[in-house]
């Protein structure tokens, strides 16, 4: 029977640790990458991969588990690919698009998720080459990092980056999963 490829879902935040927020206090990264790492795992199931979700997705909320316990976690029970998923944030909270960060071998895929999960163009930030974060970093099999938008975007003269995400989040993570579906197929 052929091994069948396994994707950690790895939410990127969770229980004490709720990310960034917006101004207002009511939009969190936990709140919109929790669901988009669940749709994201269902999605990749249902085109028959081996999906799986991290426990971060899962902890209460006097409970944390760090970049470290992240990465053991993902290491340890070994995978092909490593999706991170995230809400976007800047000390000016203005800033708007998403982008996927990379370290090493996850550039060929973050070059092709970047404008699909962009959606339109001009939220395109591209594919960026980040050597400082520790998932990406420290994950032994290839990984990315998917910032969905700025959930802080409190710029009401433009693009209201945070509106636009909490609508299209889902169609960002379906364009992911075709996305990464073609890669792999690609690379039978």
């Amino acid at each position: 029977m052929k091994k069948r490829t396994r994707i950690l879902c790895l939410a990127g935040h969770g229980g004490k640790d709720p990310g960034a927020s917006h101004p207002n206090g009511k939009t969190r990264e936990v709140d919109i990458c929790h669901p988009a790492t669940a749709l994201l795992a269902m999605c990749l199931r249902l085109l028959g991969y081996d999906a799986v979700q991290s426990p971060a997705g899962m902890l209460a909320k006097n409970e944390k588990m760090g970049i470290n316990e992240r990465v053991t976690w993902a290491n340890s029970i070994g995978g092909d690919l490593l999706v991170s998923i995230h809400a976007n944030a800047c000390e000016s909270h203005s800033a708007e698009g998403s982008e996927v960060l990379y370290f090493r071998n996850g550039k060929p895929l973050a070059e092709l998720l970047a404008p699909a999960i962009a959606v339109i163009p001009q939220r395109d930030r591209g594919a960026k080459r980040r050597d400082d974060l520790g998932v990406l970093k420290r994950s032994v099999m290839p990984s990315v990092l998917i910032e969905l938008g700025f959930c802080d975007d409190n710029d009401h003269d433009s693009f209201d980056d945070t509106a636009w995400m909490l609508k299209h989040w889902p169609e960002q993570i379906g364009a992911a999963a075709v996305i990464i579906h073609n890669y792999l197929e690609a690379l039978k």
